[in-house]
């Protein structure tokens, strides 16, 4: 594993109602709700679940313009992105980059959770959506 990779931080998944699915979690797995919050601007609601280490993110579109909305319509409901923890995000952009994979974020930016992200460039992934997310504020 890279260096400055330390764990998966949660798998996005994109749902049309993110409450229901939560519940059928609870009920088939006893999988608990441990946050909920608005996102990007009111475009998303994301219900955060915890599974050992990682989060379950669901990801539930609010507006039809969104960026989740358009891969809702494209793919259906599955999973969207892998988050991976890195120690120091600016320092992991810099890797990437280097090592070829082109950045969709060229700068950090606020994420869900007390944390700060950056999207990697699918196309240079094989299709494959990663998230580079650095915790900064304990929740």
């Amino acid at each position: 594993m890279a260096e400055f990779i330390t764990r998966i931080n949660h798998i996005g998944v994109v749902v049309f109602d993110a409450d229901q699915i939560a519940r059928q979690l609870e009920k088939s797995l006893g999988l608990r709700v441990h946050r909920v919050e608005t996102y990007g601007e009111g475009q998303l609601k994301l219900v955060f679940l915890r599974i050992g280490e990682t989060d379950l993110e669901l990801i539930e579109p609010l507006r039809p313009d969104s960026d989740a909305a358009a891969y809702l319509a494209d793919h259906g409901p599955g999973i969207q992105h892998l988050a991976l923890e890195v120690k120091e995000l600016g320092s992991a952009m810099q890797q990437v980059k280097q090592s070829g994979v082109a950045l969709a974020d060229e700068q950090p930016r606020a994420g869900a959770a007390g944390t700060r992200i950056a999207f990697l460039r699918p196309e240079s992934l094989g299709g494959l959506m990663l998230e580079l997310c650095e915790t900064v504020d304990d929740h």
